[in-house]
């Protein structure tokens, strides 16, 4: 007589809700944000700064960081370009509690199963993964089959790989809390942000912006530029073309409709803005997007 033996799962990967590879310019920073799933961030070269919470960190290359869900977090270039793989995902397994704020060293084997989440992320899903701002990861009509659980068994198998090694570092505050102090958002930056993705399809002039956010215009101009290090407008214009870059990789609408339907006096002066922003065209990004290429 046989006995089955249950397996027994540590980890189930539910869902994954965004998988990128970023490349940051010395100067990127992202003001934060909060959500109720985890998020991972690896870096694959460079070095960058994330609050956690209330507490900052320098991510060495080859280090990762784990946020839990519903943690308020951000993160930018620690004055260096880096290469930095972000994955988003859903896991109610009790064993992810080992991973609460957990700084890590990854080996090989780790760094191999992040390459082939990537690898078979960029064949599944059907847009590059370096879009910003994105809420939903769209299927590309011929992915392999299977590729969906092999993300999720690479995901797994990463995660089980981290515990059975024990590749914690020690957690400390790496950063001064003067240095994280200047890293954190600004809330009247973050309203006028709020302000402007909210009139991504039109026009909206510093008046507007001044009038909603309750602060007088020369204020906010100045506050937002010391922030930022942008002005509202050369802002504005990025979330644009940001905005951009997603409808562009959605294939639904020529350049010339997002051109218009993001309020672009012309096709020429949107893809002026968009290669000053970008480094290359709209036609040339759109190329890319049909060739699954990592920008």
């Amino acid at each position: 007589m046989f006995t089955k033996t249950k397996l027994n799962v540590v980890f189930n990967i539910e869902a994954i809700i965004t998988l990128h590879y970023f490349e940051y310019a010395r100067d990127f920073h992202f003001s934060g944000e909060t959500h109720d799933f985890w998020e991972m961030v690896y870096v694959d070269f460079g070095e960058v700064g994330v609050v956690a919470g209330d507490t900052g960190y320098v991510l060495q290359q080859g280090e990762a960081y784990f946020h839990k869900p519903n943690e308020y977090h951000s993160i930018w270039s620690n004055n260096t370009f880096s290469g930095v793989t972000i994955i988003t995902f859903e896991c109610n397994s009790s064993s992810m509690k080992l991973f609460d704020g957990k700084l890590l060293r990854i080996n090989d084997t780790q760094k191999q199963h992040i390459a082939e989440i990537l690898e078979h992320g960029s064949r599944t899903f059907k847009e590059p993964l370096n879009i910003v701002d994105q809420n939903r990861m769209l299927l590309s009509p011929d992915a392999p089959f299977g590729s969906l659980q092999l993300i999720k068994t690479h995901m797994e198998q990463l995660l089980i790989d981290m515990v059975q090694c024990g590749m914690s570092l020690p957690k400390k505050q790496r950063i001064s809390k003067d240095h994280l102090h200047k890293h954190k958002e600004d809330p009247i930056v973050t309203k006028i942000k709020e302000i402007l993705n909210n009139n991504l399809c039109g026009h909206i002039s510093l008046d507007d912006i001044a009038a909603q956010s309750g602060y007088s215009k020369s204020y906010i101009k100045t506050v937002f530029k010391n922030s930022t290090g942008f002005s509202i407008i050369q802002m504005f214009l990025r979330m644009k073309i940001d905005h951009s870059k997603k409808l562009i990789s959605e294939q639904a609408y020529s350049i010339t409709e997002i051109s218009e339907m993001l309020g672009f006096n012309s096709i020429h002066y949107f893809s002026r803005v968009f290669k000053n922003i970008t480094g290359i065209s709209p036609t040339q990004y759109s190329h890319s997007v049909r060739r699954k290429a990592l920008l």
